[in-house]
């Protein structure tokens, strides 16, 4: 009798866990259905970015020249930095970021006219000379052609318009007299801005995980900057599938709304950088250094309606011969035809000497 109990009080125990058993084992056959017809159909595992010049050594090593900032998410790293070359062609490649953050735009003091405007230079990876050395950089070519003005090259690689201003909210207080503040636009700033989906993507990888800041537009049109901000980036994402794509999706529905606000977005923040140069005895010359023609002639028409001046500095096309072998930026030659461009600019609008 006492056996009969004891077999039907097991029974009983069995019965409470059974459908849990069963819930588990086909929540493990569902999930692997779902790996697998993810997988058969090209989703995959999370994978570090593939590199985007064909050519590219995927050994090379160049040294980090960038801080942490709580405002701007990172900022330049002071100090003289001497690395490889992309290419046979170039054995190494020196980069100098000063004390205060800017990179030399001289290999001494600038013996500065204190009655002519200093040149100050914002902007991304473009303006600050990526993969190039201080001397290629069209801010350094304007200097030695320019040598009675202060020029200040404070572009910093993967910034888009809201860092470039957080940037020149920093510096602009530190430089007296009057200046010419040009800020070197391309494409990509209109994605960065907002933090759409592949920017933010490129943030949510494993060991990064802190967003950059990014505008929203409000209902009456002005824009609302919103701060850096952490993300965790999903368990498990590096072996399965399903984790990646579960995460991209999430990643998309979070930018959708954001990604749509691109063009007033980009409108608002060179509204508030003008503002913000006018206010510090300056004036903004937005500079269109790498942007498709027809967003080009949209945006020199928003500027000029506006009585922001701009300069396109554009080339029609950026083939192999303006681009870094082995990387991939902006090489020397295009920062010469930038140089140009701008120098042009000073001499027509400014009255600037060449020396």
């Amino acid at each position: 009798m006492a056996q009969t109990s004891a077999h039907n009080a097991a029974v009983r125990r069995a019965g409470r866990w059974l459908p849990l058993l069963v819930a588990g084992v086909s929540l493990v056959l569902a999930l692997t259905a779902a790996e697998g017809l993810l997988r058969l159909f090209g989703y995959q595992p999370w994978q570090p970015a593939g590199l985007w010049a064909p050519d590219v050594d995927p050994d090379h090593e160049a040294p980090l020249m960038t801080r942490p900032d709580p405002v701007r998410g990172w900022a330049n790293l002071p100090g003289e930095y001497v690395y490889d070359g992309y290419s046979a062609a170039v054995d190494s490649i020196t980069v100098t970021i000063a004390a205060d953050g800017s990179r030399r735009t001289a290999p001494g003091p600038v013996a500065a006219d204190p009655g002519l405007p200093a040149l100050v230079f914002a902007g991304g990876s473009n303006t600050f000379g990526h993969a190039i050395s201080d001397w290629e950089t069209f801010p350094w070519k304007l200097q030695q052609r320019y040598a009675t003005h202060a020029v200040y090259n404070v572009g910093v690689p993967g910034y888009g318009t809201l860092q470039a201003l957080q940037t020149l909210e920093e510096q602009l207080p530190q430089l007296a007299g009057p200046k010419l503040v040009f800020y070197g636009l391309i494409g990509h700033h209109f994605n960065r801005n907002v933090l759409d989906d592949n920017w933010m993507r490129l943030f949510a990888e494993p060991g990064k995980g802190q967003m950059p800041p990014y505008i929203t537009v409000k209902a009456d049109g002005s824009v609302q900057r919103n701060p850096v901000q952490q993300w965790r980036p999903w368990p498990l994402k590096q072996r399965l599938a399903l984790v990646n794509t579960a995460e991209n999706a999430v990643i998309n529905l979070l930018a959708r709304q954001r990604s749509a606000q691109m063009v007033p977005a980009m409108h608002g923040i060179l509204r508030e950088m003008d503002a913000v140069v006018s206010g510090h005895d300056a004036e903004l010359v937005v500079v269109l250094l790498k942007i498709d023609a027809r967003r080009a002639a949209q945006l020199e028409e928003f500027l000029t309606q506006a009585g922001i001046r701009v300069l396109n500095c554009a080339p029609a096309e950026i083939g192999p011969e303006y681009r870094v072998v082995g990387e991939g930026h902006p090489n020397d030659r295009l920062n010469t035809l930038w140089a140009d461009c701008i120098g042009g600019y000073l001499e027509a609008e400014f009255g600037a000497v060449s020396q």
